[in-house]
């Protein structure tokens, strides 16, 4: 029954008169306000360094405060734009961390060994970032390769700086640990269309990268009486997932009544997915396996826990399998994407 109540029954004035009766506006579980946490190295020192103090919380509400706040290209910051890519509507909080002090960055390479028979532009893609060069059929691979350098410096968005020599540019990761390992890099992908003509292009992997920092300091940073709902944990290694689930289970208990979920990813062959995949078996992790994707394993895992906890906010009951990762590229078509039986 509707209550007519800001109309009198009797008044004798004719008109048609509007009100809105909000009282049965909201029929459906309770609304609580949900938290989400990013984990992930920041730059501390040089032209590029962060604003904000390591181990401290920063809420983000645009992306231009994350590279303001951790340096563009970091983790922190670039984890923080893939997640506002899919939610931009609840809390974020970003945590920078420093690189440990006996940790080792991450180097790379891309060789020219012939160069082109017909111009064009050379696409490559590194972390999924897209990074063209203007291809003459009179550029040495020497030339080449400094184009690339130029390129690469340029762009203050990606994760690795240039140094090119000899028709080789040199990649380095520009934080020092293991997740380094894991920036894709690639001369050409499905969707970029057709390289010039002749053009030969050899890629070392990205290698060498070791001793992630502790998230335990990050723990002890935050408040323990507080809820938050969402973590995305950069780090693969098992310390780190072994620390934060520890956390996360004693979050759960009935005397704290704190409890979250923290989401990882890790990018690789079938195998390598496998093995990591295997030696877990924690509630509190999802960890996602996208195969060998262009996209920064914490990039993924920043898109997923976006995603995931805006479905959560409007239809907590809908399955996450169908769920859009905007911004995460697919590995290519055929042997580097894991088959139904793979997936299964």
């Amino acid at each position: 029954m509707i209550d007519i109540s800001e109309v009198p029954l009797d008044l004798l004035r004719p008109g048609a008169f509007v009100f809105v009766d909000p009282s049965l506006a909201f029929e459906g579980l309770p609304v609580f306000s949900q938290r989400m946490v990013i984990f992930g190295q920041m730059f501390t020192a040089g032209a590029a360094a962060g604003t904000a103090a390591p181990l401290t919380f920063k809420t983000i509400t645009r992306d231009e405060e994350a590279d303001i706040y951790f340096g563009p290209g970091s983790i922190a910051a670039r984890a923080a734009r893939a997640l506002r890519k899919n939610n931009a509507y609840h809390e974020l909080h970003v945590m920078g961390l420093a690189d440990d002090g006996a940790a080792t960055a991450a180097t790379g390479s891309i060789a020219f060994t012939v160069q082109a028979t017909r111009p064009g532009t050379a696409t490559f893609r590194i972390a999924g970032q897209r990074v063209q060069i203007a291809v003459k059929t009179s550029d040495t691979v020497t030339a080449l390769a400094t184009k690339l350098e130029t390129a690469v410096n340029a762009d203050k968005q990606l994760p690795v700086t240039a140094v090119a020599a000899l028709g080789v540019v040199t990649l380095t990761a520009r934080w020092a640990g293991e997740t380094g390992n894991a920036i894709d890099v690639r001369y050409g992908y499905f969707k970029d269309g057709e390289q010039p003509s002749g053009l030969a292009v050899t890629i070392t992997a990205m290698a060498t990268g070791a001793t992630n920092p502790d998230v335990t300091d990050a723990i002890a940073a935050m408040d323990a009486l507080e809820t938050y709902d969402t973590f995305v944990n950069p780090y693969t290694d098992t310390n780190n997932l072994d620390v934060l689930e520890a956390e996360l289970a004693d979050r759960f208990t009935a005397t704290r009544a704190v409890d979250g979920v923290a989401f990882s990813a890790f990018a690789g062959t079938y195998a390598n997915s496998a093995t990591l995949a295997d030696g877990r078996n924690s509630p509190f992790t999802q960890l996602c396996l996208p195969g060998l994707t262009p996209t920064a394993p914490w990039e993924v895992a920043a898109a997923m826990a976006g995603v995931t906890t805006y479905a959560d906010g409007t239809e907590p009951g809908r399955p996450y399998q169908t769920l859009a990762l905007d911004g995460v590229q697919p590995p290519d078509p055929g042997v580097a994407r894991f088959d139904d039986q793979e997936r299964h």
